[in-house]
């Protein structure tokens, strides 16, 4: 206890001097603000010691009347007993970042598919072909449709692996959105965008603690599978 009291003293003395030191570039950064609080956040509070000084160098703030910071200003200490447990095992789960670490196809392995697949590739080429008046852009646009399809499935399949739970969530919500589609749902703007963004935030919502990115490649990869078949029109 004494030890972890000495630790979290130095540290309020340390932040606390750069929070006050106006030559470090405080004074720009905190310029269009009052500051009102400054917390320490530890895992573990329970020294008086850490309070006197806290208390100490609050006074000490407040007497230099510095133009960021309230005449009210405070500095307090929080454990983990000052979060409700919701927000603890939220905190918990987005710290366990799932980041699937996946392959990109190569030129080869994308061509290979759309040979392989050719009707799907031409139903792409026709949905996507009302957005682009160059043919060459045209062609860029379905072969990175294909490549996403392609890390959009390898990232589902890595998420298997690593994490169940979250695979069984993902696949469950594009099944379900898949669903919605078939029965003619329709969405106003770019209907393209619109999907992304509307299976990407159902994700995010179901697995807050997905890498972003990873979830940007699954949504992406699913509507230009749907693109390929058939359920998702652009018109």
């Amino acid at each position: 206890m004494s030890e972890r009291a000495v630790k979290q003293k130095s540290k309020i003395t340390t932040d606390i001097g750069k929070f006050c030191d106006t030559s470090k570039g405080a004074v720009a950064m905190f310029a269009a603000y009052k500051i009102k609080r400054w917390i320490l956040a530890v895992p573990t509070h329970d020294s008086r010691e850490v309070v006197q000084h806290a208390l100490k160098k609050t006074t000490e703030v407040i007497a230099k009347n510095l133009a960021y910071v309230d005449p009210g200003f405070q500095i307090l200490i929080h454990d983990k007993d000052d979060f409700d447990l919701v927000s603890w095992d939220r905190r918990v789960q987005l710290r366990n970042r799932i980041r699937p670490q996946v392959t990109l196809p190569t030129k080869e392995e994308v061509a290979e598919m759309a040979d392989s697949n050719q009707n799907l590739t031409d139903n792409l080429r026709r949905k996507l072909e009302r957005r682009f008046d160059d043919a060459g852009e045209l062609d860029d646009a379905v072969d990175d449709a294909l490549r996403i399809c392609m890390e959009s499935q390898n990232a589902v399949s890595q998420l298997r692996n690593m994490a169940p739970e979250a695979f069984e969530q993902v696949t469950r919500l594009i099944a379900e959105r898949l669903r919605r589609l078939r029965l003619g749902s329709r969405a106003g703007g770019d209907r393209l965008e619109t999907e992304i963004d509307a299976l990407k935030s159902s994700i995010l919502a179901s697995v807050p603690n997905l890498d972003q990115g990873t979830a940007e490649t699954i949504a992406f990869g699913s509507v230009s599978d749907w693109l390929m078949r058939c359920p998702l029109k652009l018109d």
